[in-house]
């Protein structure tokens, strides 16, 4: 979410992920993503949606093939990350697998919950100004 260049979901492919979403709304980004993930055909499947991440994840829901990691690098300083967040707690069954992982990129200013819904801040890592949070699902899954 918030693919920007498509950097991370390339680097995803070719340390193994089978198929990549790219979510990005910017049209300069996205023709970007479209060039650069040609170097993944034969490697992954690829899906490019050119759409603002929070507020469409139900057009996301794949039937039968939720999601196993998500990353979200929203533009610092705007509570984009809390609001994704809260936006995914609700569809959580529908979007993703049992034992999903999101990681949230922020600049350490924005201060992340501790939890949202059936989410849990399970690490957080700090690379010079930039944090790394890593939400698993803390609750009984039926």
């Amino acid at each position: 979410m918030f693919a920007g260049t498509g950097s991370i979901g390339i680097e995803a492919a070719s340390r193994g992920a089978s198929e990549v979403v790219f979510v990005e709304k910017d049209p300069a980004h996205v023709r970007i993503i479209d060039s650069n993930i040609t170097m993944l055909e034969g490697i992954a499947a690829t899906q490019v949606v050119r759409r603002d991440a929070c507020a469409s994840l139900l057009g996301l829901v794949r039937a039968g093939r939720p999601f196993d990691f998500v990353f979200m690098d929203p533009p610092y300083g705007r509570g984009l990350a809390s609001a994704c967040l809260d936006a995914m707690a609700p569809i959580t069954e529908e979007l993703f697998a049992r034992d999903a992982v999101i990681a949230v990129e922020s600049d350490g200013r924005e201060q992340l919950p501790l939890h949202v819904g059936p989410w849990i801040l399970s690490d957080n890592r700090s690379y010079g100004q930039t944090d790394l949070d890593f939400y698993r699902h803390g609750g009984a899954r039926t």
